[in-house]
């Protein structure tokens, strides 16, 4: 995010100094050029019409340039939020921690051992009321077919796991 942020904002400066250039110059009412190098520059004196024209052009300009400037300070209030965040090591979790499974030939099992001290299998779960509970609140509540890409993947029931 704050890299992101940061090269938005980048960008951001890059178009607001162009802007902020091009109205300085339409704001002038002597317009400074060069023929052929910095020896012979001129300056031109714009007429009265052309420098109204000028200002109505820039009055419309403003707004743009505001717009530019709050989306700045909004960008820099993201950027020194999210390098607060990096710097202090803290990190928003939007996923709910998932219970790591244990794969085994039939699948993956979430528990270590059964209630009477043995590998748990899914066979176990399948015909045992006890296991299957006791494999559902280690599963956190979860399916087990949510604890693999390869297992949701088998199944149309992927949206249970959200």
């Amino acid at each position: 995010l704050a890299v992101g942020s940061g090269v938005s904002s980048v960008l951001l400066v890059r178009m607001l100094l162009a802007w902020k250039y091009v109205r300085g110059r339409l704001m002038n009412e002597r317009v400074v050029y060069e023929k052929d190098g910095w020896q012979d520059s001129r300056e031109w004196e714009k007429p009265v019409e052309q420098t109204m024209r000028d200002r109505l052009v820039v009055s419309q300009m403003e707004p743009k340039i505001s717009g530019v400037e709050n989306t700045l300070k909004v960008m820099g209030v993201v950027f020194a939020i999210s390098v607060a965040f990096s710097l202090t090591g803290e990190q928003i979790r939007v996923v709910k921690e998932v219970p790591q499974a244990v794969m085994t030939p039939e699948g993956p099992v979430f528990r270590t051992k059964n209630k009477d001290g043995s590998v748990p299998t899914l066979r176990d779960v399948r015909y045992s009321d006890e296991e299957a509970a006791a494999e559902a609140e280690a599963a956190g509540g979860r399916p087990g077919f949510c604890s693999t890409p390869y297992h949701r993947g088998l199944t149309s029931l992927s949206d249970a796991c959200d």
